[in-house]
């Protein structure tokens, strides 16, 4: 500073040095800055030393920790959710700032899901109807408890499913699972029971051979797995005169 007056007098100076302090450096590395829902993210601090650190998600404060860890969430199942995080650091010395931030990309988890009728016979064929909820053009896997159950297409987004006829004479209870995987690969699965109903179980017996003319009385010894009642319908070859072909106990009159 020079300072003279109006005088002539010989003119006076002062002088001072004033230092600036250098600002911390801020940095830190991320395991990883996208993947499925939830997302962990594990933050590696590599700020310069000193310094004290705040950790903003989206402008909230959410850790003063130097290495936090974070769960990120996706509540869509079709979209992507996009994070900010910033970290601030402060010198513990001398309080100066600075603070560096980066994106992160939480993909959606499919919602696997689809509409299967809860019993059928065996021998039928079922349409699996999908309903999944997905992110771009999902990639479907079909999977059975059973090796006998099968699918027109495992990889299909709605196959037909075929019932095998094994005449167990008992009912059966399958699962049919599916997998749906978005294009980031993502994953969901979703079981759903299918109760097979046994079929009926046809039987008779017959008399001895006899000579006709005879009345031909067939002895019924059918049943069904869950004791459910039966209905019937009886024939001939060649026809004949007959009663009772719709009961348990039919009769033919079979002449010379």
């Amino acid at each position: 500073l020079i300072v003279s007056n109006s005088f002539g007098c010989n003119p006076d100076t002062s002088e001072q040095l004033f230092y600036t302090i250098e600002n911390p450096a801020p940095g830190f590395s991320l395991s990883s800055d996208s993947g499925c829902h939830p997302l962990t993210i594990q933050v590696t601090d590599t700020s310069s030393a000193g310094v004290t650190h705040s950790w903003y998600l989206d402008g909230q404060l959410i850790s003063t920790q130097q290495n936090p860890q974070f769960s990120l969430v996706n509540p869509s199942n079709t979209q992507d959710t996009n994070y900010v995080l910033k970290l601030v650091i402060t010198a513990g010395a001398s309080g100066c700032k600075d603070s560096t931030e980066r994106s992160i990309v939480v993909h959606p988890q499919p919602d696997a899901s689809f509409l299967m009728i809860g019993a059928t016979c065996p021998g039928d064929t079922l349409d699996l109807i999908n309903q999944s909820l997905v992110k771009g053009v999902g990639s479907y896997r079909w999977q059975s408890s059973s090796a006998f159950v099968s699918f027109s297409d495992t990889t299909a987004s709605s196959p037909q499913l075929y019932i095998p006829d094994l005449q167990t004479g008992t009912d059966s209870v399958y699962t049919v699972n599916m997998r749906v995987t978005s294009t980031d690969g993502c994953v969901d699965d979703t079981i759903l029971n299918l109760i097979v109903y046994s079929r009926p179980i046809a039987r008779f017996l017959l008399p001895a051979d006899s000579c006709s003319p005879v009345i031909l009385t067939p002895l019924d010894s059918s049943f069904s797995a869950d004791g459910s009642a039966l209905s019937y319908s009886w024939n001939i070859d060649p026809t004949a005169n007959a009663s009772g072909l719709s009961t348990a106990n039919p009769q033919f009159e079979l002449p010379l």
